[in-house]
């Protein structure tokens, strides 16, 4: 690492610094998740003893964002700290402790890392810094740059604010685009990401793009704990790792497992987004064995805790059947009380069981899109019950136009049916009887002298009749294998079955 004091003609000197790191390195940060990186300078504010961080989307005259800009009202970073902070990778003043500054509050970072996340907003960063040096205010500023991503630059400069606390601002180039800020459910995604630290320290107040981000706005009930059947590896672990559980009443976009010192403090997300049509939950795998994990460390997390992190899964599926179950029974239980549940309380088997089963997972994922009250509410249940009924290809369209799911919500109720595939039954249960129909009328007509010579008075006998009945008679043997059935039908009177 090279440190280069360079002075200047006039006003205070300027310190360049080369991180011997290697720019390859730098730059993978550009391809963080954009949330990830916007809760990485949040935590910067936060182990910053700041009680006020404000994210800002500034945006042009096309709506365009054009700068990111983080303000906090934390303790700020002297230059000499801002030397030191700036030209090391990887490690930093928190490393060594656990709380903040005065032992207000808990830490997150411990990495040297948090920074460098900013890549995945713009290229050009910059930081302005206010901080107490004795009893006077000092200021400093530390450029970065995607171009020359190894080059920091620290200046002292008179301070920008009365008070301390730092200011950071990214340009974001042209034609970038941030949609994962610009989605309606971004603050919550946020809010997941910080919900234990900002529940633990209420008088913190954190806005994202005008909207203050509040864990008890979004949580449904209390988190829960659930208990994980650990590898015997993890048995001195004091206190065992747990699974939090945390269901919201907003649909969130990202959904991975997030990775979690003891207290709750994600540290990092694990493994692809859960899918799933009826929840909106977020889980938190808490362990102290987590503490200080890097980026690196979370890229081998699969290889080094690989029996945790299967056993935190299956916590989660067992838990998300069950929890699943309840609002679906719920759910039916509100239609019935209703008086517009379309099925009655008899028994029943073969498709028309499937047809319900289907139903009751539907009208669950679209509950709250669901009309409140009144015949609009009658009908749609209706019309869901219709579709599946006759037309389970036709149920995403009434989703779409008739209840007007989010994009979100269509793609994971479609996730769900995929997965279950229980239209896919209905629909061959749903063929199988429509051709039994047409064999029965076929059977009719045939039986029937005045109905057989009107057919033929309108289509003369051809030689490929028969071969025709017994293609039809082949798709239906077909269909039945695919529903389920394997009873073959009779063939017409007085003739053996083929």
């Amino acid at each position: 690492m090279i440190r280069t004091e360079l002075p200047t003609q006039s006003g205070p000197p300027l310190t360049e610094f080369e991180l011997s790191v290697g720019e390859r390195k730098i730059l993978q940060f550009k391809k963080r998740p954009q949330i990830t990186a916007v809760a990485e300078l949040v935590w910067n504010a936060l182990d910053a003893n700041a009680t006020e961080v404000r994210v800002e989307l500034r945006r042009s005259s096309m709506k365009a964002i054009t700068d990111v800009v983080v303000t906090d009202n934390g303790h700020g970073m002297t230059p000499e700290r801002a030397r030191t902070a700036f030209q090391a990778f990887g490690t930093t003043w928190k490393t060594s402790r656990t709380h903040t500054e005065g032992g207000e509050r808990i830490l997150h970072g411990r990495n040297g890392e948090g920074r460098l996340f900013a890549f995945a907003l713009g290229d050009q960063l910059t930081w302005e810094s206010t901080a107490k040096v004795g009893d006077a205010l000092a200021g400093v500023q530390i450029r970065g740059n995607a171009d020359h991503a190894t080059i920091w630059q620290v200046e002292e400069t008179e301070p920008a604010r009365e008070t301390p606390g730092t200011t950071v601002r990214i340009s974001v180039p042209q034609g970038k685009p941030l949609s994962s800020l610009e989605r309606d459910d971004a603050a919550a995604n946020l809010t997941a990401k910080l919900a234990f630290y900002l529940l633990a320290y209420p008088h913190v107040r954190v806005t994202f793009d005008g909207k203050r981000l509040d864990p008890s706005d979004i949580i449904v009930g209390e988190p829960i704990d659930l208990k994980l059947d650990l590898p015997e590896e993890y048995a001195d672990e004091d206190p065992p790792p747990v699974v939090t559980f945390v269901e919201w009443n907003k649909r969130m976009g990202d959904r991975k497992i997030l990775i979690c010192n003891a207290d709750g403090i994600a540290l990092g997300e694990h493994g692809p987004d859960w899918s799933d049509g009826i929840i909106s939950f977020t889980p938190y795998l808490r362990a102290n064995l987590f503490n200080g994990l890097s980026v690196d460390d979370l890229h081998g997390l699969t290889m080094a805790h690989s029996g945790l992190l299967d056993a935190a899964i299956k916590a989660v599926q067992k838990h998300l059947a069950i929890r699943g179950a309840q609002i679906s029974a719920e759910v039916v239980r509100q239609l019935k009380t209703e008086g517009i549940y379309p099925y009655d309380d008899q028994p029943v088997t073969g498709a028309l069981a499937i047809e319900r089963q289907t139903f009751d997972v539907v009208v669950t994922a679209a509950r709250h899109a669901l009309p409140a009250k009144g015949a609009a509410r009658s009908l749609s249940v209706n019309l869901i019950r219709t579709a599946l009924e006759s037309s389970p290809g036709d149920l995403h369209a009434i989703l779409e136009k008739v209840l007007a799911l989010s994009d979100d919500d269509r793609r994971h109720l479609k996730n769900l049916l995929d997965n279950t595939d229980l239209t896919h039954v209905i629909g061959a249960a749903t063929t199988v009887t429509n051709r039994l129909n047409f064999i029965r009328a076929l059977r009719k007509i045939l039986a029937d002298d005045h109905l057989r010579k009107k057919a033929a008075r309108r289509r003369p006998a051809t030689p490929h009749g028969q071969q025709e009945l017994v293609v039809v008679r082949r798709g239906l043997a077909h269909d039945q294998e695919r529903a389920g059935t394997h009873q073959r039908p009779p063939g017409p009177p007085g003739r053996p079955p083929r």
